[in-house]
This record gives C-alpha cells, sequence and structure tokens, in this order.
C-alpha cells in the first residue's frame, strides 16, 4: 500500500509544483488586495472599501478553493496507469483491486490534507493582515468545503476508472457544471425579477442574504456527502477494476 501511494506522488510531483505555484499566485493577490483595504489605496475609497468589507469573505475563501481544487486530481497519474498498462500488469501480481483503489483514495485524501493545511494558514495570514484570527464559523466553513472538494475527487476516481479517457471524465465534469449553472442563473433571474434593483444593489449581499442559512448545515451536509461518496465510489471503482480483469 505504501508504495501504490510513493508511486502515486512520484508521477504527481511536478503537477503538485506547479498547482502551488499557481494556487499561492492567486492567494497573494487576494492578501494584497486585503492588505490594500487596509494601508493602501483602497482605504482611501470608501466606496468600494464597504463593498469589500461586507463580501470579505470572497477573498477569504476563494484562494482556499482553488487550493482544495488544485490539489484535488493527480496531474494524470492515474490515466498513465492505464496507458502504460501498468494496471494490466498488477492483475499478473499478488495485488487486489481493493488495494489499487484504496491507494489511490488515500493519496488524493493525503494530498487535499495538504490543501487543507495551506488553506488554513491562509486565512489565518488573512485574518492577521486585518488584525484577527480565524473563529469557528470560519473553521467550519473550510472544513465543509475541505469535505466537499474530496467527494468530488472520489467520484473522479471513480469516473476514470469507469471511462479511462480524460476527456469522457472532463466533458461529464462540464456538462453536470453546466446543468446546474444554467438551472441556477434561470432560478436567479426570476429570483431578480421579483425586486428592486433600481438602488444600492450588491448582486453578493443578494446572494449572501438569500443563501446565507445554508451555512448552519453545510459541515453536516459535506460530511454525509464525503461519506457517501467514498463509500459508493469505492465499490464502483473495485467493481470496474474486477470486471476489466475478467
Amino acid at each position: 500500500m505504501k508504495g501504490l501511494i510513493y508511486k502515486d506522488f512520484v508521477l504527481s510531483k511536478k503537477y503538485y509544483i506547479m498547482a502551488f505555484i499557481y494556487s499561492f499566485m492567486f492567494a497573494l493577490i487576494a492578501a494584497l488586495v486585503r492588505l490594500s483595504m487596509i494601508c493602501g489605496n483602497l482605504a482611501h475609497d470608501e466606496e468600494v472599501l464597504n463593498s469589500l468589507g461586507r463580501n470579505i469573505y470572497v477573498l477569504r475563501y476563494i484562494p482556499c478553493l482553488v487550493f482544495l481544487f488544485a490539489f484535488s486530481v493527480d496531474g494524470g497519474a492515474l490515466y498513465s496507469d492505464f496507458n502504460c498498462k501498468w494496471v494490466r500488469f498488477c492483475n499478473t501480481t499478488s495485488l487486489k483491486e481493493k488495494n489499487i483503489t484504496a491507494a489511490k483514495m488515500l493519496s488524493i485524501t493525503i494530498s487535499e490534507t495538504a490543501a487543507f493545511i495551506i488553506s488554513l494558514i491562509y486565512v489565518t495570514i488573512f485574518g492577521g493582515i486585518g488584525g484577527s484570527i480565524p473563529d469557528l464559523g470560519i473553521l467550519r466553513n473550510l472544513t465543509a468545503m475541505y469535505l466537499i472538494v474530496l467527494g468530488v475527487s472520489f467520484v473522479n476516481i471513480a469516473l476514470c476508472y469507469a471511462f479511462m479517457k480524460k476527456q469522457t471524465v472532463e466533458l461529464i465534469f462540464t456538462a453536470v457544471g453546466s446543468i446546474v449553472g444554467i438551472v441556477f442563473s434561470f432560478l436567479m433571474i426570476l429570483k431578480l425579477n421579483t425586486i428592486d434593483t433600481s438602488e444600492d444593489f450588491d448582486l453578493l449581499d443578494f446572494f449572501r442574504s438569500e443563501y446565507g442559512w445554508i451555512k448552519v448545515y453545510l459541515l453536516p451536509i459535506a460530511l454525509a456527502f464525503v461519506t457517501i461518496m467514498a463509500v459508493v465510489c469505492y465499490y464502483v471503482s473495485v467493481k470496474v477494476l474486477q470486471r476489466r480483469e475478467n
């Protein structure tokens, strides 16, 4: 098991380095914007400052999401296993489908946990710039984000084993995301048509007022989601590998 996990990280090393660099640059920009709100140019623009102050959660959480999603994949190591016939080779050894699947899920969990720790460091620095420290609410939200992205990562593993083609998996995620986005946008348009947006309207304030209640239930939902996805995707992945062997 350790060897399988080590193999995944060796194959994904370059990807994780580049993912960290790009994610770090995004987080740095957000931190600099926060610094500018306190002692930079933005501190002298009251209108912009008030808007950013009300929606400070965007600067706090979006870089964390970037880190989490960047580390939610293995940079193509799983596809490399199929392309170089490594998975087929494993069928001639004592390695079982359960070991292969468990190792892949554990390696993704480790990389996601690393991204979660990096995100914790970021929100601590971000809060320190403003003279505060992360409270339980921020930690709860960040943990929920980590669990949800981890659950999506497990779905990605199962789809990769099922279809073996990166383009197909990406198409599925794109199609699902597009459908959800279209439905959400349509519902938002209907909702916006029923309210007065003639003066002093902030779209982010609107989203927070409409969906702020979900924060109370986000962590339990995320915990249930990642648990279900872990069980289902593990079972599906093992069955797919066993069927290919037979």
